[in-house]
């Protein structure tokens, strides 16, 4: 069972201006993101631009959705009868992003999905562009019969950013003007329910990572690339978060011709010693160098600390 989160406090009036002596609201739900480092300051208003909110009852059933710009201070002020409830709010989730047909009043949370607006989840083009990045909020919480409940709502992370360059040892292929650099078998979807609980840096600050769904599309992700100065070639994919169990492999192309070995990253991820499933944020920056005898050592491009996971940097594999 999930563990409501604690910061609840009761008050009798909200006094938004001193002649009202009612508020308008019975809950007033405060967005928190403080990025995956240590910081305790709220950052929401730098990563996120959009809130789209899904409040359902005790039963489980959808009641209301609203949708709300993101800045400083934004909170969900929701007008709700006595009952206990439970918020999935989907950050800059816009026309990249693929509702399973939720419905007022019928929909149900366990059974609703969000996929990335694709080839495989929508039409029949095998590739897909980059996706949105995700932040994921959840929460549950209970209305009274008198006074309003404040809460904060801590958001997730809920993307994966992966930079690549790619250089060479030896004389770098020609540039044709068709490069195309892919990342393959990227588990795509995310289930409305959370899978994992991480204890934020203070008492009231709870933080979720969705759950996958029990059978998920494999996605894969192309973009066009050039080579710069240095001949060396550089690509960034935004896509939903990978798992422990997953394999997405990357590869360079100049139209259907392989100019690199495929490179499986569960080695990568294995050795640095990364927990995918349970990190808090998923922004990783990598070289591949391809030797001369077309071997390849994949490095962490810079070095940093992460909460679940260990530190990334140092030598390849």
């Amino acid at each position: 069972m999930w563990k409501p989160i604690l910061f609840l406090l009761l008050l009798t009036a909200c006094q938004i201006e001193p002649e009202m002596e009612q508020c308008p609201y019975t809950a007033r739900l405060e967005y928190w993101y403080t990025g995956s480092g240590g910081t305790t300051v709220n950052i929401l208003p730098n990563y996120i631009y959009t809130l789209n909110e899904f409040i359902f009852d005790s039963e489980g059933i959808l009641r209301q959705v609203f949708t709300r710009r993101a800045r400083k201070g934004v909170a969900a002020e929701l007008d709700l009868p006595p009952g206990k409830y439970t918020l999935v709010t989907w950050a800059n989730a816009d026309s990249l992003s693929l509702l399973s047909g939720a419905e007022l009043n019928v929909s149900r949370l366990p059974e609703l999905l969000l996929y990335p607006d694709n080839g495989v989840t929508r039409s029949l083009s095998p590739w897909q562009e980059n996706t949105n990045r995700l932040y994921y909020g959840y929460a549950t919480f209970t209305i009274g019969e008198h006074g309003v409940t404040r809460q904060r709502i801590d958001m997730t992370h809920s993307h994966l950013r992966l930079g690549v360059t790619i250089k060479w040892k030896g004389s770098a292929p020609q540039d044709s003007g068709n490069l195309i650099m892919t990342l393959s078998n990227v588990p795509a979807g995310y289930r409305f329910m959370p899978e994992f609980e991480i204890t934020g840096s203070s008492q009231d600050s709870y933080r979720y990572i969705p759950a996958k769904p029990d059978q998920y599309p494999l996605v894969n992700y192309r973009q066009n690339v050039r080579q710069d100065i240095m001949r060396q070639v550089q690509g960034e994919f935004i896509t939903h978060r990978l798992k422990d169990d997953t394999h997405p492999v990357l590869c360079l192309y100049d139209g259907s011709k392989a100019l690199i070995k495929e490179v499986d990253l569960y080695k990568y991820f294995r050795t640095m010693q990364i927990d995918l499933d349970r990190n808090l944020g998923q922004e990783f920056d990598i070289v591949v160098e391809v030797n001369e005898d077309g071997s390849i050592q994949v490095f962490a491009a810079v070095v940093s600390d992460w909460i679940d996971g260990g530190t990334i940097g140092g030598g390849g594999f």
